[in-house]
This record gives structure tokens, C-alpha cells and sequence, in this order.
């Protein structure tokens, strides 16, 4: 997937920003608030309908404007040539595919696959299930064109189920939210346990690229409920200690992935650097699954990438990256020693500057 043209305004800072980027790489320079980061934001934001920074999209309207805005043309993994356009005024979207209205968001950022990385990615590997399992979700939500109906079925009947407890719901009346959650949740349960299969033999390679340091590692996942059980039996029976917690202690909304290390070393005996590059790891895993099902990288959106890494360790990830032919978009603060020979193989170096872009090669 390549990006031609990107055009941002009234986004935090970025003011009339128009980015007309190369197929390789693309350097964003420019000092600590100048805007670097919500360019990579935006691209995050078509590619995942979210964030990476804030929880609500109305807090991304910059001061003073009205909304925010952002333009794309692109080449989705067939090759054709697609139009994707977000607007932001308070609490409404405006979304527009190939320059029809829209009116889901996740059909509208569906064709746009965009691997982002960025300085909280460490958390993946050493925070909570929450971001594991978004991580997962991302990825399904591309590959597999069922799942976000049956995501949607499972979070309704989750919702439903917990409102029940909540209010002392006998078992009749639960039994049929339990039923829904048991069957879509057991198709989540299939999906995210091949993704991790999946995920298993280039998060591996990846691994060996960028830490062979850290020896053998493998994934392993927990599906949310006792392996012993079917859903529906594990909901019914934890039905007395959920009525008492308020809410549905089981289920794939529990579910997770971790990194198993070799030997006895755990996640707390990483140093940071180690596990950002086991997350930056993950997540080239990601891409390489999409590519693999979609017959084509994926775009690299990469925030602050070259922070806590020495240049043995970025230069790796660089390389791998360079190796893809995929397409990287990469931001930083300025252009020391270690981007130089990346700066002569980018065909596109772009200077920023309270919220304004302005082409330097």
C-alpha cells in the first residue's frame, strides 16, 4: 500500500500541511512541537479510526479551528487507487471513500492498513491485555471480513449481559445474552488464536533480525475462560461471582497474548530499550502477516522511532524495514549521524515547523 498525497489541517497544529510523499522513505524534521507527531497521528487515525494519544477525536481539533481535516490518495493492496477524507467538527464525523459519504467509520478506514510505532509501542509487550488485544483485533479487522460484525455482536451482548448483572437479573434472563456472547465469542476465540499462530514465525524472524540477543522466544495465548470449559458453561457457572462484581469476569474481552522469553527471564528483566524492540518486533510481525494476506506491505508510520535505541539496534530496524520495499513515513528531531546514510537513500525529507510542512529534498 502506498500513499501519494496527504493533506492535514486543523489537526493540534498542523495548519494546511500537503505532503506529497516517495513510495520508500519519508523523513519528518523538525523540533519537539512542531507537529512531527500529528502527521504520523493522522495517518494513525485513517488507518485505526483512533488515536494513539488521546481517547476522543474532538480533543485533535487544534485551538481556534473549527475542525480538522484529512486527505489521502492512495493505492490500497490491489493497487488501485483510492480517496479517503476524515472531517472533525465537535462530536460529528464527515467521512467520504473514493468521494462517496460514508457513514461507518470502520468501512471508511477498512481499504487503509497503516502499522503504526510509536513511543508508547514498549507497552504492548509490558502493558496490559487491553493493548494486546487491540493489536490483535487490528489485524482481524483486515484479514478476516467477518470479524468486526461478530466483534460488534459479542460487545453488545457483553454490554447487555453486564447491565443484567447489574441490575439482579435472574439466569433466564441472562441465558440469552450468554448464548450470543458464547457464539460469537467463540468465533473471536478462533480468529485471534490463529492470528497468534500466524503472528508466531516472523515475530520469531524479526526477533533474530533486530535482538538476537534475547534467544529463543515464542507467543502464547490465553482465551479468557478456564480451557476446560465451553463459554457458555464458564459464564453460567461464574454467574454468582460476576452478579456480585458488577460485570462478566469471562470471555474473550479477557482474553491475551504474551511474549514467552527463554529461560526463566520475565517481562520486569527486559531493560527498555529490549522491550521496545520486542514490541517494534510485534508489530513488524503484524505487517508481515498483512502482507501475506493481503499481498502487500502495509504503510510504516513511525513516531520518535530512534529513541532509547543505539544505532547497532536502530540500524537493524531500519534494515528491515528498507528490506520490505514498503513504504516508511519516520519523524525526528533533527538529522544526526545515524540517519545520514538514510537520508541519501529517502527520496523525501520534509521540514516542520509550528504545524506547517515545507519539502527539503
Amino acid at each position: 500500500m502506498k500513499v501519494e498525497l496527504l493533506r492535514v489541517d486543523g489537526l493540534r497544529s498542523l495548519v494546511a500541511a500537503d505532503l506529497t510523499l516517495d513510495a520508500g522513505f519519508n523523513l519528518l524534521v523538525g523540533g519537539n512541537g512542531a507537529g512531527k507527531t500529528s502527521l504520523v497521528e493522522a495517518l494513525h487515525l485513517c488507518g485505526h479510526g483512533r488515536s494513539f494519544r488521546s481517547a476522543t477525536p474532538d480533543a485533535l481539533i487544534g485551538h481556534d479551528a473549527p475542525g480538522f481535516s484529512i486527505f489521502v490518495r492512495f493505492q490500497d493492496a490491489q493497487g488501485r487507487a483510492r480517496q479517503l477524507g476524515l472531517g472533525r467538527t465537535p462530536g460529528t464525523w464527515s467521512l467520504r471513500l473514493d468521494g462517496d459519504p460514508v457513514s461507518l467509520l470502520s468501512d471508511c478506514i477498512q481499504p487503509f492498513a497503516v502499522v503504526s510505532i510509536e513511543p508508547e509501542a514498549c507497552g504492548l509487550v509490558s502493558g496490559p491485555g487491553e493493548g494486546r488485544r487491540r493489536f490483535l483485533d487490528w489485524l482481524l479487522f483486515h484479514v478476516e471480513p467477518d470479524f468486526t460484525a461478530v466483534a460488534r455482536r459479542y460487545q453488545r451482548a457483553l454490554k447487555q449481559r453486564n447491565a443484567g448483572l447489574r441490575a439482579g437479573a435472574g439466569g433466564p434472563e441472562l441465558l440469552a445474552w450468554e448464548q450470543e456472547m458464547a457464539a460469537s465469542g467463540g468465533a473471536i476465540d478462533v480468529w485471534r488464536r490463529q492470528a497468534v499462530d500466524q503472528l508466531q514465525a516472523p515475530m520469531v524472524e524479526a526477533l533474530e533480525a533486530v535482538l538476537p540477543s534475547l534467544g529463543d522466544c515464542s507467543l502464547t495465548y490465553r482465551r479468557g475462560w478456564p480451557a476446560e470449559m465451553g463459554l457458555l458453561e464458564a459464564l453460567e457457572e461464574g454467574r454468582g461471582s460476576d452478579r456480585e462484581r458488577g460485570f462478566s469476569q469471562r470471555g474473550p474481552h479477557r482474553g491475551d497474548w504474551r511474549l514467552r522469553l527463554p529461560g526463566a527471564l520475565e517481562q520486569q528483566d527486559l531493560s527498555r530499550g529490549q522491550t521496545k524492540l520486542a514490541s517494534v518486533c510485534a508489530h513488524l510481525a503484524q505487517a508481515a502477516v498483512l502482507r501475506q494476506r493481503l499481498g502487500a506491505w502495509p504503510l510504516f508510520a513511525c513516531d520518535d522511532l530512534g529513541s532509547e535505541l543505539d544505532p547497532v539496534h536502530l540500524g537493524r530496524v531500519l534494515a528491515w524495514l528498507q528490506a520490505t520495499g514498503a513504504q516508511v513515513v519516520l519523524t525526528l528531531t533533527h538529522l544526526d549521524a545515524r540517519w545520514d546514510a538514510w537520508r541519501q537513500q529517502s527520496s523525501r525529507v520534509f521540514h516542520v515547523e509550528q504545524g506547517r510542512v515545507r519539502p527539503l529534498l
